[in-house]
């Protein structure tokens, strides 16, 4: 978690940027996540929303990520907070930087 709240390279690539850090920590997060007692989970959601309500893109960028993978690999976990989450990936959605709307974007799918 704290990897994508400090991580700032994003390489750009055509018109979205590739940030090859918060990617891999978000994935690893996501295995890690598959082992994690459900107990946890509530906790690891309410850091990621407060990296997705961050005042810095790249912040925001990487709890979007977190949250995509949260919601792939434990949608079980997701199912009481589904309003907040969605709410998470709507705000996401309608965000500033074009990067964090295409995750958020991708995390609705």
């Amino acid at each position: 978690l704290c990897v994508l709240a400090l991580d700032r390279f994003g390489d750009y690539v055509s018109d979205q940027v590739v940030a090859p850090v918060r990617e891999t920590a978000s994935q690893a997060l996501g295995v890690v996540l598959r082992t994690l007692p459900m107990v946890c989970l509530p906790s690891v959601l309410a850091c990621l929303t407060k990296l997705t309500q961050h005042e810095w893109w790249e912040v925001r960028h990487g709890g979007m990520l977190g949250l995509k993978y949260l919601t792939a690999v434990r949608t079980e976990a997701v199912q009481p907070s589904l309003v907040s989450v969605l709410s998470l990936i709507s705000a996401g959605i309608q965000d500033d930087d074009d990067d964090v709307r295409a995750v958020a974007a991708e995390a609705a799918l």
